[in-house]
């Protein structure tokens, strides 16, 4: 009725949308129930409904466990609360209590000292104020849970709380509360005393009918749990086969062809992520216990399944934050998944794997980027667009230093912040309305590589793999390479991941800085062999990779090692490099997807600022050397000094086929990486905002490969933002680039690219230039080695005039001009 006549009580209308959405959540219709509490926030008449719907936004993020974003919408509304109703503070310890329960689902140890803070604070106003006995349970439950958390685990501190919670259930008469607190105290004894442990669940199962379904479900969990670090895992697995018929009415027992579309449909995905990888797990150790082949065939499975679930989990989340949760829970099982495929033989699975641990939210980036340039939206739709986007860009960077605000003002920017991304997403929603049209990134199968790989081209992809060596099954040590050919493959298990990370940073840091020792060299020479043989661990693969195009996919710290640089020889320096062209892919997936019609416009951006006005930059000298004598190569603009804008970057980014950035740069800054012009910094989130079209992007600037490591998505560096505001291919830096040797080498590498070469051949043979022309300390990977090809590698023919060739026709022409003219004449002399 209200929507159909003009407002008249914008409060009233605000508190029936909130009212609305209130009755959609107690109907457990939680997407409805979100629409509703958007459209009352969307009126913000009255600050008490208002702080309400905000909570109800918060329960459905959690709902659909986008955690970071949950709490964000708990807090406000708890803050807004306190600040206009300080005496409702019955709603305040609710509130408080269910931040920290939310904060549980971070899984991070700074998570659960928040989630501690928050229930602590709880449980503080609950002795001031008349507290349910229910509320006093949840937080008592709670903060034991968090201290039974393998991150925090106190042992003393938990069972206090547990007991707690149990006089409480007991106060109740609540047989199902009883039963819970008996279970989860029976997991906390479940790695230090099995004995005490099987005790508690046996007690929780004596207070848990047949008909309670979940309960028996955690019951025989936590006893397959305790099982398996007793090392049965053949009761091990038979119990947690037990408790998913309770969680799911199907034990799982026997695969086939429908369990994906009923997991699809299942309401327990939350609990299943849990349980299906401590399934995997399980096979794995009884397959290493008595080698039965179908028990790691079996284990794969589980692996597999456990895979789709997070998938299915991640597809809800809507926040890049959420997101790189979900990448990092699938980390751990992937590198336990390629464990069971190396001892299966499998390397097909194990690609499989491989390849879903890289980039996979950079292509479904891509993905939709790509999707929304076939609809045809009016600009002023694409403009307001822009301008939410700039927006939220702007409150980030206010968010991101809150020392100088007050308590208000910080909530304040984070109201407009939540209402904006509301209002993008909104937005956006309206524009693209068909989502399904968006094409989802596809994995490369390892038989596509296989057929796509050239004669000469031997393909490298590593995994390294990632956990916090606690539950049944660690595999923190273990590394993996696999080596592709067009006739073969070669699969290798890299132990001592533990010294092999320390040997690999201390080379890192050797290699930054020239070698002006004898000391200094021979260690790098030690160090350097090491590591190949490492990384290289048979003489076969060492043979194989000569004089062939080796593409590398990295993962974890090896993203940060120059290949090039690795020593060959025993007893003496020996590149890499002298062997192979090296070029480096974020993932053969990726590659895949990343792909668009090749642009016939060869346009070249130069931008060397030289100068900064601004944060006390050193000038920059020799990077105008860098461009000397590009325009006999390439046409187009080259900017110095003050012409070298960061507007100028920005009105050009879309029209430049090859972009050169001769600047300072910082991939590690701690707020957001930035590249300097002469004028302002252009943050990683801003290059964000905006498209380009090169087939190459230079980063001639220092650590521009580096970044923040997001774990089972990879570096969030400045050569990722080129990827993806639609960049082909980057030439970045990992470490801080020489401006004496740099010139020197780009100069080479556009004259072997114009002349032909392919981009990585180009970068190689430039490197070789500089190492056959130099001597002494002057050779030292620190001069050369620091830039890297990752993405296509294709051919960048030039445009310009090459004055040489001209020069020499004109000769030519001139010399058979005078040929003809003497020949003509000697005729006319016969003839007299």
């Amino acid at each position: 009725l209200l929507e159909s006549k003009p407002i008249k009580d914008s409060s009233f209308y605000q508190k029936s949308y909130y009212y609305l959405g209130l009755y959609f959540y107690k109907n457990r219709e939680y997407s409805i129930s979100a629409q509703a509490y958007q459209k009352s926030l969307n009126i913000n008449a009255d600050t008490f409904i208002t702080s309400r719907s905000y909570y109800g936004l918060g329960y459905y993020y959690k709902r659909i466990n986008n955690f970071p974003k949950a709490i964000q919408h708990y807090q406000l509304a708890y803050s807004l609360l306190l600040r206009d109703n300080p005496l409702k503070r019955a709603i305040l310890r609710n509130w408080l209590l269910q931040i920290g329960i939310t904060y549980q689902g971070e899984e991070t140890k700074k998570g659960y000292i928040n989630g501690i803070k928050y229930c602590k604070k709880a449980d503080s106003i609950s002795q001031l104020v008349p507290t349910s006995l229910r509320i006093k349970y949840l937080i008592k439950l709670y903060l034991a849970s968090y201290y039974n958390r393998h991150l925090l685990l106190d042992i003393d501190k938990s069972l206090k709380y547990y007991q707690q919670a149990l006089r409480i259930a007991k106060e109740s008469k609540d047989n199902k509360k009883i039963s819970y607190v008996y279970s989860l105290m029976g997991s906390l004894f479940n790695t230090t005393d099995y004995d005490k442990s099987l005790f508690y669940l046996q007690k929780a199962l004596l207070y848990t009918p047949e008909e309670d379904t979940y309960n028996r479900y955690t019951v025989f969990f936590n006893q397959s749990v305790t099982y398996a670090h007793k090392k049965n895992y053949k009761k091990s697995i038979s119990l947690l086969h037990k408790a998913l018929g309770y969680l799911i009415n199907d034990d799982l027992i026997n695969m086939n062809d429908n369990i994906y579309e009923m997991l699809s449909n299942s309401d327990q995905l939350s609990e299943l992520r849990y349980a299906l990888p401590i399934l995997g797990e399980n096979y794995l150790k009884y397959y290493e216990e008595n080698k039965d082949p179908t028990l790691v065939k079996k284990s794969i499975s589980y692996f597999k399944l456990s895979d789709y679930v997070i998938d299915l989990l991640m597809m809800n989340s809507d926040e890049y934050k959420s997101k790189l949760y979900w990448r990092k829970i699938s980390t751990d099982i992937y590198g336990k998944a390629i464990r069971a495929c190396y001892l299966d033989n499998n390397p097909e699975e194990a690609f499989y794997f491989m390849e879903k641990n890289k980039a996979l939210l950079l292509m479904e980036d891509i993905a939709t980027q790509n999707y929304r340039q076939t609809i045809d939206v009016p600009s002023k739709y694409l403009e307001k667009e822009k301008k939410l986007k700039q927006t939220l860009f702007l409150l980030k960077q206010k968010l991101s230093n809150t020392k100088n605000l007050t308590k208000t003002q910080t909530d304040s920017l984070l109201k407009e912040q939540l209402d904006t991304a509301r209002e993008l997403l909104i937005f956006q929603d309206s524009l693209y309305k068909d989502k399904n049209s968006i094409k989802e990134p596809s994995i490369l199968s390892l038989q596509e590589l296989q057929d796509n790989v050239q004669n000469n081209e031997v393909i490298l992809e590593y995994h390294i793999s990632i956990d916090d060596g606690f539950g049944i099954y660690s595999n923190n040590e273990n590394g993996y390479l696999l080596a592709v050919t067009k006739g073969k493959n070669y699969f290798f298990e890299l132990n001592e991941q533990t010294q092999l990370r320390k040997e690999v940073a201390q080379l890192n840091k050797l290699v930054r800085k020239p070698f002006t020792t004898q000391e200094s060299m021979e260690q790098f020479k030690s160090l350097s062999y090491t590591a190949y043989n490492k990384l290289f661990p048979s003489r076969e693969i060492r043979d194989l990779i000569k004089n062939k195009k080796v593409s590398i996919v990295t993962d974890s710290y090896l993203s940060l090692l120059s290949f090039e640089a690795l020593n060959t020889q025993k007893d003496s320096i020996h590149y890499l490099i002298e062997d192979c062209t090296i070029n480096y892919q974020y993932s053969f997936s990726f590659l895949q997807n990343n792909t668009r019609l090749p642009s016939n416009n060869t346009a070249f951006l130069g931008m060397a600022p030289i100068l900064y006005s601004y944060d006390s930059l050193v000038p920059l000298t020799n990077s105008q050397k860098e461009f000397h004598n590009l325009n006999k190569f390439y046409k187009g603009d080259l900017f110095k000094y003050q012409k070298a804008t960061k507007e100028n970057f920005i009105k050009h980014i879309s029209k430049s086929n090859i972009i050169h950035l001769a600047t300072h740069a910082d991939a590690l800054d701690s707020i957001d990486p930035w590249i300097a012009f002469s004028d302002a910094k252009l943050t990683l989130d801003e290059l964000f905002l905006h498209k380009s079209n090169a087939s190459l992007v230079v980063l001639s600037a220092c650590n521009t490969t580096l970044g923040k490591e997001e774990v089972g998505e990879g570096i969030m560096s400045l050569a990722r933002g080129f990827f993806y505001s639609g960049t082909q291919s980057v030439i970045s830096s990992l470490w801080n680039v020489d401006d004496t040797s740099t010139p020197f080498i780009m100069n080479a590498f556009y004259q072997n690219l114009a002349n032909g070469e392919t981009k990585s051949v180009a970068l190689r043979n430039a490197k070789l230039d500089y190492l056959n022309t130099h001597s002494l300390s002057e050779v030292s990977p620190h001069y050369w080695a620091s830039f890297i090809l990752l993405g296509k590698d294709n051919v960048l023919p030039g445009n310009a005039v090459h004055w040489e060739l001209y020069l020499s026709g004109l000769f030519l022409f001139l010399v058979l001009f005078f040929l003809f003219a003497l020949l003509k004449k000697r005729k006319h002399h016969r003839k007299g």
